[in-house]
């Protein structure tokens, strides 16, 4: 793995998912990126497509490549209850845990089938 830039999506608090993965892709010798809406190594709203076109340009640029990414981010929010979500609470967990899972992997799958040369 060393040698290798990866990206960790939701990996800008110091515990949690996000952390340990990036910590032991870290420990593995891996250039890791984090981002997260509030923190990390770049600020971006996953639910935001230029934000993220913004990050993986500027991973390309300073790095050279992007071989791994890990789109960790996801949201959970308003009542657990099924009958008292709100439109905008499906809204706002859809476009974090599936669009923003979507359109990352859009942005990094094509640099990373252009190196493949697939």
């Amino acid at each position: 793995m060393h040698g290798k830039v990866a990206i960790v999506t939701g990996a800008g608090h110091a515990r949690g998912i996000g952390a340990a993965i990036a910590s032991r892709l870290s420990d593995d010798g891996v250039t890791v990126v984090t981002t997260d809406i509030q923190g990390g190594d770049e600020h971006v709203d996953v639910t935001d497509a230029e934000q993220i076109s913004a990050c993986v340009r500027k991973v390309i640029d300073q790095h050279g490549r992007i071989d791994i990414l890990v789109n960790n981010a996801g949201v959970g929010v308003g009542s657990s209850q099924f009958l008292e979500q709100t439109a905008a609470d499906f809204e706002l967990t859809f476009g974090v845990n599936v669009r923003g899972m979507m359109q990352f992997s859009q942005a990094v799958i094509p640099t990373c089938k252009r190196r493949m040369k697939v």
